[in-house]
């Protein structure tokens, strides 16, 4: 992503990964930051969590997908 012409402009800083911060039913949450300028974080943001999901999926890494439990009771 930092090496991108369209994106590069708009980071300050390589991506800092901190580690994993959290075990979540069904997700790991992985801390990390990139640092940007103003009022471009969520161009980036984006087009960052879109090529880690390219990534994942072409390492044949599932994400945890949401689910809802119903349950319906008569009387």
């Amino acid at each position: 992503l930092t090496e991108d012409p369209a994106f590069k402009p708009h980071i300050l800083e390589p991506l800092e990964v901190h580690g994993i911060d959290a075990f979540e039913p069904g997700q790991l949450v992985v801390k990390a930051r990139i640092k940007t300028v103003p009022l471009k974080q969520w161009v980036v943001g984006r087009e960052l969590r879109k090529r880690i999901a390219r990534a994942f999926a072409e390492r044949g890494i599932e994400l945890a997908r949401p689910f809802v439990t119903l349950r319906a009771e008569r009387d």
